[in-house]
């Protein structure tokens, strides 16, 4: 089901304000803002993140490697502050 332009531009203004703020927020916060993802049942866990993983690491690449490089840089800079 394809939803309108503007739900999707609403749910990446708030993921981009939640990665540059580095606020957290809970599972409710994130099913309210759309982020979340479904709930899976107990005893499918681990094989249902793993199906999520393969799918995200397929479909952004480029994306991910951005995201690590930029925590391992903060780390870095984190770690040299203190």
């Amino acid at each position: 089901m394809e939803e309108p332009e503007n739900a999707a531009t609403h749910r990446q203004i708030r993921a981009l304000e939640l990665i540059l703020s580095g606020n957290f927020i809970n599972g409710k916060q994130a099913e309210v803002y759309g982020l979340g993802q479904p709930r899976v049942s107990k005893g499918t866990v681990v094989e249902d993140a793993l199906k999520l993983a393969r799918s995200h690491i397929l479909k952004s690449r480029i994306a991910i490697q951005a995201a690590i490089r930029a925590v391992c840089e903060d780390r870095r800079w984190s770690s040299k502050r203190g």
